[in-house]
């Protein structure tokens, strides 16, 4: 088994990082996470079936985030 030495990223979704530009404190925060943190805030958004409970788990992801919370 070899260690890959590529940076592990996580593709934030365009309504995700919009809100994170206007949220400074939650975005410092998220880019602080490890990568596991972050794939689930994402997948997490990314389950929703609607826009509407996409648009609240976007602002509750914010919410957390701010509040310095992982997804665990």
């Amino acid at each position: 088994m070899q260690e890959d030495p590529a940076p592990r990223t996580v593709a934030v979704p365009p309504d995700l990082a919009a809100a994170l530009r206007s949220a400074p404190r939650a975005k410092a925060f998220f880019e602080t996470l490890a990568h596991t943190y972050r794939r689930e805030y994402v997948q997490w958004i990314e389950g929703a079936k609607g826009q509407d409970t996409r648009r609240d788990r976007v602002a509750r992801a914010v919410t957390l985030l701010e509040q310095e919370k992982k997804t665990r």
